[in-house]
């Protein structure tokens, strides 16, 4: 008889990152806040998850903004492996970031504001930072 246990991921407030200078983080609501002086964000979600829905799927039920043209990379995002999702139809938002870490599902919308900023130079560098 063997018993499996359900590895737990993180909580917002246990999602550990490196911040690039002038960079802030704080939880606002239900979101780990992610901002550059500047402006553009990452905005982080936790959503209980089973494992029972595939992560694509999950995705896409949970936001309710999926297209037909939405495409979904596979991309490591810090120590987990998930997707970057793109072509959604989500009010001018940004590429949004998902994947799962046991018994949690992580979404991580993005804005960008126009170029040059200090979001677009770092934000690949705080995504790949990110411990859930």
């Amino acid at each position: 008889n063997t018993s499996r246990t359900q590895t737990s991921g993180a909580d917002l407030s246990e999602i550990k990152y490196t911040l690039p200078a002038n960079w802030t983080a704080k939880i606002s609501g239900d979101s780990l806040m992610i901002t550059p002086t500047g402006g553009g964000y990452l905005s982080i979600k936790a959503y209980d998850y089973n494992g029972a829905t595939g992560r694509r799927e999950f995705y896409c039920q949970t936001v309710n903004y999926c297209t037909s043209s939405t495409s979904h990379t596979a991309q490591n995002i810090g120590n987990i492996s998930g997707y970057m999702a793109s072509g959604l139809d989500n009010s001018g938002g940004g590429s949004e970031y998902y994947g799962a870490n046991g018994n949690k599902f992580y979404i991580i919308s993005s804005y960008n504001p126009p170029s040059p900023n200090e979001f677009e130079k770092n934000f690949q560098n705080v995504l790949n930072s990110l411990v859930f």
